[in-house]
């Protein structure tokens, strides 16, 4: 659950006239409605993964999970999250498994689908939405086209 006026405005911190501050982001220079999004993935060989860097690199908030019942767990945990990017080469469930315990826990929720070329055909549509795996800015443009970066 969402609290307003949790956070300030900067600006409403630091006034030397001591007056109340504002709470108007926009006015503020932080218009920019910040996303949440997360990546459940197996964790990548390198250590890094390219589709996370991208998205905080865009100023958005990531969650990571490195199985699908990790990624269910933690939409417990942070259940707010913006949409979903579902890594179709996991095997501890299907998308569709994993798809339906998510809609069990918020039937909002957006799944994306990142499916893989040399398995393009091995499994069913994944998610509301799919998109190559070896695209990370793809995947970015689309995750803010589709939910208001």
């Amino acid at each position: 659950m969402r609290h307003s006026g949790c956070f300030e405005c900067p600006q409403s911190i630091s006034q030397p006239s001591g007056e109340a501050g504002h709470r108007n982001w926009a006015s503020c220079g932080w218009g920019m409605r910040r996303l949440t999004f997360m990546i459940v993935e197996s964790e990548p060989a390198e250590g890094l993964s390219t589709d996370k860097l991208l998205i905080e690199t865009a100023k958005h908030n990531v969650l990571t999970a490195y199985s699908s019942r990790e990624g269910l767990e933690m939409l417990q945990r942070f259940p707010d999250v913006d949409a979903i990017v579902f890594d179709t080469a996991l095997e501890d469930l299907t998308c569709e498994q994993f798809t339906r315990e998510v809609q069990k826990q918020n039937s909002k929720c957006k799944i994306v689908g990142l499916r893989h070329r040399d398995r393009a055909q091995e499994n069913p549509k994944c998610g509301f939405k799919e998109i190559f795996s070896d695209d990370p800015a793809g995947l970015l443009k689309m995750l803010e086209e589709e939910f208001g970066g």
